[in-house]
């Protein structure tokens, strides 16, 4: 077992795969890491040595919100659009899509849902 970014990762798993399973890191931004430090995305964790591992966990966090910070950050953005009453935070509020979507004939459970029981406000 490798820790990486407060996650615990099989040390038979490639570094891309490990980054890519972290929130808020999406397939080009591991590809990036990678290519950054100069290691191959195909290589296994159990390969590399904990010094590289230190520094991607330091590049990562000072250059990028991820996992529970990330989260954090999202649910405070959506604390604020309720707070200054925008319609993104009216329809947070009323538990309907906040992007413009249909709801007509989609967005079933989010009508169903209704009053946001799934969002802590």
């Amino acid at each position: 077992m490798v820790v990486l970014l407060g996650f615990s990762f099989n040390s038979d798993l490639t570094l891309f795969n490990a980054l890519k399973s972290v929130p808020g890191i999406g397939k080009s931004y591991a590809l990036y890491i990678c290519k950054s430090f100069g290691v191959s995305s195909c290589i296994n964790l159990s390969l590399l040595p904990r010094d590289l591992l230190k520094e991607v966990h330091r590049f990562v966090t000072q250059s990028h919100p991820t996992g529970p910070l990330l989260s954090r950050l999202v649910l405070n953005n959506i604390r604020l659009k309720i707070q200054l009453k925008t319609y993104q935070g009216l329809r947070h509020i009323e538990g309907l899509p906040a992007r413009g979507q249909n709801t007509k004939s989609n967005a079933r459970t989010s009508r169903l849902l209704k009053k946001g029981k799934h969002l802590i406000i």
